[in-house]
């Protein structure tokens, strides 16, 4: 019987270099795979710490007030998230696979109105709040102006003849003046949002409560009396019971119209045109409720609501009102002689009809006797009256339904726009470069580009003096009224300073400038 030989040094070599090779081949593989494996754990380790630390930032951002403000950084330490019981302890860092120290420093930025930036250990961790803008939202009525501040104090000036100031007083003001609390006690305060009508002046508390003060000949104040208020009064509930709660958005022109937090629409005031929406032509003086398409219901599924602005020799008729849905779509009514309802006739109604043509829309606003929609692509169209070219699409024929804005010299067109806002035969827009453009009549220099003379087409608003253009715009806003068929519009916008800027009609003091000399150029008006 043979004996079996042991391995030859050559195959032993073999061997050798064929495991040399399962090393060199397979190892590093597995060794991949592993830390695949572990930096996959330690990713989903810190999402999930991540997440919770976001939950902690949303619980806080109205009571810390570095977070209340973009920009604004809040250093804390992981034991902050553990007492706020979002977050159980010892937390095993998988990467070390040691217990995660409970004093980790964790910076939250906030970058933008919902989201935050987190950073862990950072080299520098700090809380602290930019420098706050003054002035946060600005509206322009017929001839008077309302601002209102960061710390919910609301400002006014120019016109002042029904009290819409809100001083106590009905004499005008050519510089800005605080507005009076309820029967002239103390100060208004805790205002998120302001509209100003023709002549009167409306607010939403933080509570959701309204409060309207100026001209009341049609309940537009909707107290319940038709009698004028140069102090803030609150708004009655519907049908008069009780006083209006839960409310979300507010307009206003000679009627007031508000939006509820569950997208039911609210009205009052003038409605000698339908634009209350509520199937009468019967003026109220406290809220009713819209009706759907059908008549017969309630008005549902609302995001933005638009009191539209109208004239006419009396001032009380050829009023709408517009309804922005939450599919992006477009309901207008009231009065529709230029076509402003958007449903290709010039039959006007007392109850919302469905504006052709229109989707993906994401803001809605009035000019006189027409209508503006910002879809989400950032371009902007009109339809409606088209006088002087309002409608921007470089004619003067009204439109009966949507039209696309043009671009600057009718080239193209508008993009790039992220807010609109309707004046008296002209308009404003935003573009997200913070730069603004205007359209429409210019008799008194509202569209700001140191001219006189109508545009048919957007032009760029000049900066101070007719120097470069106006830029870090943040709101804008635009208003005035046509007496006897005379040019009187103007704009008013607040810079991310904080600061007011006013070009336009200034016979009233509206400019806010101190004078009543109108300007083709923007004023700064304060700080």
């Amino acid at each position: 019987m043979k004996k079996n030989k042991g391995f030859t040094l050559v195959e032993m070599l073999g061997v050798t270099i064929i495991l040399g090779l399962l090393i060199i081949l397979v190892v590093p593989n597995l060794m991949r795979v592993y830390k695949r494996a572990q930096e996959k754990e330690y990713k989903l380790f810190m999402e999930r710490i991540e997440r919770v630390v976001i939950v902690y930032a949303e619980n806080n951002k109205n009571n810390i007030k570095e977070l209340g403000v973009i920009g604004g950084h809040l250093c804390i330490n992981l034991q902050d998230i553990v007492d706020a019981g979002l977050l159980n302890s010892p937390q095993i860092d998988p990467k070390t696979k040691t217990i995660l120290s409970n004093q980790t420093q964790i910076q939250i930025i906030r970058t933008d109105k919902d989201t935050f930036q987190i950073e862990y250990n950072p080299k520098e961790c700090r809380s602290y709040a930019p420098e706050i803008p003054e002035f946060v939202m600005v509206d322009a009525g017929s001839y008077f102006s309302l601002a209102l501040k960061l710390d919910g104090t609301v400002w006014a000036w120019g016109q002042n003849s029904s009290g819409q100031l809100g001083n106590g007083t009905t004499e005008d003001s050519y510089l800005p003046i605080q507005v009076k609390g309820h029967e002239g006690e103390g100060y208004l305060t805790d205002i998120i949002q302001i509209a100003a009508g023709s002549a009167h002046s409306v607010a939403l508390k933080r509570d959701g409560t309204v409060w309207t003060w100026g001209n009341n000949s049609y309940g537009q104040l909707g107290d319940g009396t038709t009698t004028n208020k140069s102090t803030p009064v609150q708004v009655r509930g519907v049908n008069g019971e009780g006083y209006l709660t839960n409310i979300t958005q507010i307009s206003a022109r000679t009627h007031t119209i508000a939006l509820t937090y569950n997208g039911t629409v609210i009205s009052w005031g003038n409605n000698m045109s339908g634009q209350l929406g509520d199937g009468t032509a019967i003026n109220k003086a406290t809220p009713v409720q819209v009706k759907d398409l059908s008549g017969t219901g309630v008005l549902t599924n609302i995001k933005q609501v638009v009191a539209g602005k109208g004239y006419s020799f009396m001032g009380s008729e050829g009023y709408h009102s517009a309804a922005l849905i939450n599919n992006g779509t477009v309901l207008a009514w009231g009065y529709n002689g230029y076509g402003q309802l958007g449903n290709q006739t010039t039959e006007s109604s007392l109850i919302p009809v469905e504006t052709i043509g229109l989707t993906d829309v994401v803001q809605i606003t009035s000019g006189q006797h027409s209508l503006y929609a910002l879809k989400n692509n950032g371009t902007v169209w009109a339809w409606g009256y088209n006088i002087a070219g309002s409608l921007g699409d470089g004619t003067t024929t009204d439109r009966h339904t949507p039209v696309q804005v043009k671009g600057p010299e009718g080239e193209g067109y508008l993009t790039n726009i992220i807010q609109i806002k309707g004046g008296y035969r002209h308009t404003v827009a935003l573009k997200n470069d913070d730069t603004v453009w205007t359209w429409g009549i210019n008799s008194s220099g509202q569209l700001g580009d140191g001219t006189t003379t109508s545009r048919l087409t957007p032009v760029q608003v000049k900066g101070i003096g007719g120097e470069g253009y106006l830029t870090n715009v943040k709101y804008i806003s635009a208003g005035g009224a046509f007496p006897f068929g005379l040019g009187g519009g103007y704009c008013i916008v607040s810079k991310d300073d904080g600061s007011v800027w006013t070009w336009g009609y200034n016979l009233y003091g509206q400019l806010g400038d101190g004078t009543t000399t109108k300007g083709t150029t923007p004023k700064k008006v304060f700080p």
